[in-house]
């Protein structure tokens, strides 16, 4: 028959390479959740944020050529929409007049955006009458890359954070737990060398002090048996030389 072979061996984990990757997953795995929703959704917000923005500027805008519109203005329609239509999000804005049935401005400020624009139309109105109307286009670009800009803000934050609270828990790990741990190692060691006279002691008043103790007491005993072992071999060996000496008389 042949022989099995011999059962491999695991190779030895440290605790605190165990303690480390439990403490790294368990910020890694809620943290890689929460940007991948956070990725996946950055769209949503950013159509949310521009929705917003283009309601706001619609407001600020209809107000503010009101009594342009009303006094025919080309020129002053025109200056309004270049104040506050000014980045990048903004795409163009067409104003009409409703007395001349025409296009009064038609500003753009890009010819070919690279991402989707959003259209809104809005009637102005003066002193009870509709005076004309203007549609404003403003690109998602701008706010898709806030939105991703936020992300990777919040992701370096994140990970500045993870590394600093692994530093901390290292730098206490070594403290509490692996300095202690390879003292008693190093006692145990010695003990297993025969060097029983040397007490296994421990600073800490936690599991770690009653592993100490218990370790200690242990010492105690195997020191006690030993000790009494030599005591009962020397007796033996005092009744071995008593009886040697007594054959030797009777031989005589």
């Amino acid at each position: 028959l042949i022989d099995p072979p011999p059962p491999l061996k695991r190779k030895a984990v440290s605790i605190q390479f165990v303690v480390l990757l439990t403490i790294a997953l368990a910020f890694f795995i809620p943290g890689a959740g929460y940007f991948i929703g956070q990725h996946l959704t950055e769209e949503a917000r950013a159509r949310a944020e521009l929705q917003t923005d283009i309601e706001r500027h619609t407001k600020v805008i209809e107000t503010a050529l009101r009594a342009p519109l009303w006094e025919f203005s080309s020129a002053n329609c025109e200056a309004v929409v270049q104040a506050i239509a000014s980045d990048k999000r903004f795409v163009s804005i067409v104003v009409f007049d409703n007395a001349a049935n025409a296009r009064l401005v038609d500003y753009v400020f890009q010819q070919d955006p690279d991402s989707e624009t959003i259209s809104h139309a809005q009637s102005v109105e003066y002193q009870g009458r509709k005076v004309g109307r203007f549609v404003l286009r403003m690109s998602l670009a701008p706010y898709l890359q806030a939105e991703k800009q936020k992300v990777n803000e919040k992701l370096i934050h994140t990970s500045i954070l993870l590394a600093f609270s692994l530093i901390l828990v290292l730098a206490v790990l070594r403290k509490r737990v692996i300095a202690p741990l390879a003292r008693l190692a190093a006692a145990a060691q010695k003990a297993a060398d025969n060097d029983l006279r040397s007490p296994i002691t421990s600073s800490h008043d936690d599991e770690l002090g009653q592993v100490a103790a218990a370790l200690d007491n242990m010492r105690n005993r195997l020191l006690d048996a030993l000790d009494d072992l030599r005591k009962k071999n020397v007796i033996l060996e005092s009744l071995n030389e008593l009886t040697t000496d007594w054959i030797w008389e009777q031989d005589e």
